[in-house]
């Protein structure tokens, strides 16, 4: 038997580092992967084109092709150098599938909050009620849920018609939400009343009610791609059949980066240093917002995987939420008689979909564990040349923070309800309360200070704030005159308006 070559009785540790060595000699870190979603393959990429010749892969594969141990110990090392690139999916087969999802989550979402409206109505209006233990399981187990759901029991005055998570996190709400579910499931007396059965059977498009119990205890992950037999599975479960609306849906970037980490093998995942998850457009099904929460596992598994997920403002918001209307109905101050009533709705839609996003990213690490400094959001808001001007959620991310801050500050007191007080004393217009946390993150991104120290994670942009319509302390003065005199928004909005506004403005770095 012939002696072993030298180079194979170096320390493997050493070998590996040559090996990363000489593939970064030979051209590799200029290279990316990009997943390809017609194939279900990694695609190799040239960051610069000039550089993508064929002289540079054949010295790549050089050395892999020495020895049958050189092959296997390279094997997955150019995830090292190499960064994995994932983009949103569509394609017509899936269009279907993608929207049928879609429907699906919003819906068992709606159903499961009327089961709980309509138990804390029926607790008020007949003589059935839960049993004392069941509604101390729920105020130990869901103390986020809790304030809400007992407003609705006991009815203090309270206008219903809420934004869905009264201002908490979404997927922490919906987690929140599944376990008062089931906590409800669990008491019989309850379930079994007529009354109740009769008014939670709130389902538009089926003709027979589903099985609550069915309902309740349901489990499914948004960031799923899901087959015909399960999407037909999970219809059957919440007892309607396909419903779909003219759009196009697609899967995040995310979910499609989950699906084909879940279908590596161990050993290969370990070796992957960089993911770069591109949501370049809008229409991404079942809440993806909060899809980074699938990625927590493997960030666990492999400590040295950094994750960058890019949200395009202008695919994602922008786009998303105004397509049809002038530029200039959006130039008007959100609080005053100006512009049109879509225009401020649509404004509206745009900061807190931005909302949403940040709020997701902020408890990634306090809430669900994702490694420190493991993950990025970038908000991307990139240059579009349009016809005219379009409107831009930038524009009033600031003020809506500096709304939210100031109603904050004016209604202390710890109570859970304080801002839906806020927004009941001045009207809906106001729109000054988004989510927890919304200002100090808006804060951070204004200062371009570093979140990873209070959040875990790390929230960038590549633009910069301008200056905002209002001051806070115009803003601080017209709060606490609705508090101090309980004026309406009526009242108010005509002497807003006689303010001269500053637009704000953004320049990219």
């Amino acid at each position: 038997m012939p002696p072993e070559p030298p180079f194979l009785l170096l320390p493997f540790e050493i070998r590996e580092q040559i090996y990363l060595e000489y593939m970064d000699v030979m051209g590799s870190s200029n290279f990316e992967y990009i997943f390809n979603h017609h194939t279900g393959k990694l695609r190799r990429r040239s960051r610069f084109a000039f550089r993508a010749t064929q002289h540079v892969i054949d010295n790549f594969q050089c050395l892999m092709y020495t020895c049958k141990q050189v092959a296997a110990e390279m094997k997955g090392l150019p995830f090292h150098l190499h960064k994995i690139v994932f983009t949103t999916y569509f394609t017509e087969d899936v269009r279907n599938t993608a929207r049928f999802f879609n429907y699906l989550h919003m819906r068992l979402f709606a159903d499961q909050v009327n089961v709980a409206y309509e138990t804390a109505l029926e607790i008020k209006n007949s003589q059935d009620s839960i049993h004392p233990a069941t509604l101390q399981a729920i105020k130990s187990s869901c103390p986020s849920v809790w304030p809400f759901w007992k407003e609705d029991h006991e009815d203090i005055g309270l206008t219903k018609n809420r934004w869905p998570c009264w201002g908490e996190v979404p997927s922490i709400y919906r987690q929140a939400q599944q376990k008062v579910m089931l906590l409800l499931a669990s008491d019989q007396q309850l379930v079994k009343s007529q009354r109740f059965s009769e008014k939670t059977g709130l389902y538009h498009y089926s003709e027979e009610n589903p099985d609550l119990a069915s309902i309740i205890k349901f489990q499914n992950t948004p960031w799923d791609i899901p087959t015909n037999v399960e999407l037909n599975e999970m219809a059957r479960i919440l007892g309607c059949r396909p419903v779909f609306w003219n759009n196009t849906r697609r899967f995040s970037a995310a979910a499609v980066a989950i699906r084909w980490l879940n279908g590596l093998d161990p050993e290969l995942r370990k070796h992957i240093r960089s993911l770069e998850l591109r949501e370049d457009y809008g229409g991404a099904v079942g809440y993806p917002e909060c899809h980074a929460i699938g990625l927590i596992p493997f960030c666990k598994e492999n400590p040295r995987l950094r994750i960058q997920r890019r949200l395009s403002l202008y695919n994602n918001v922008q786009r998303n939420t105004v397509q049809g209307f002038k530029g200039g109905d959006f130039e008007q101050d959100e609080f005053t008689d100006g512009g049109s009533g879509t225009a401020r709705h649509w404004r509206v839609q745009m900061t807190r979909m931005v909302a949403e996003w940040l709020a997701e990213a902020s408890v990634l690490y306090t809430v669900y564990g994702m490694p420190q400094e493991a993950f990025t959001l970038v908000l991307d808001h990139e240059r579009v040349v349009w016809s005219y001007e379009p409107p831009s959620p930038i524009r009033f991310l600031l003020q809506a923070a500096e709304w939210q801050a100031v109603s904050e500050e004016a209604f202390m007191g710890g109570d859970p309800l304080r801002p839906w007080r806020f927004i009941d004393a001045v009207g809906d217009d106001t729109h000054s309360y988004q989510c927890k946390n919304f200002p100090a993150m808006i804060e951070a991104l204004v200062c371009g200070r570093d979140t990873v120290g209070t959040y875990g994670i790390s929230i960038r942009k590549n633009f910069k704030f301008g200056n905002g319509l209002w001051t806070r302390e115009r803003i601080r003065e017209i709060v606490e005159d609705i508090k101090n005199k309980g004026m309406k928004a009526e009242h108010w909005s005509a002497e807003c308006g006689q303010k001269s506004t500053r637009q704000m403005t953004f320049r990219y770095e």
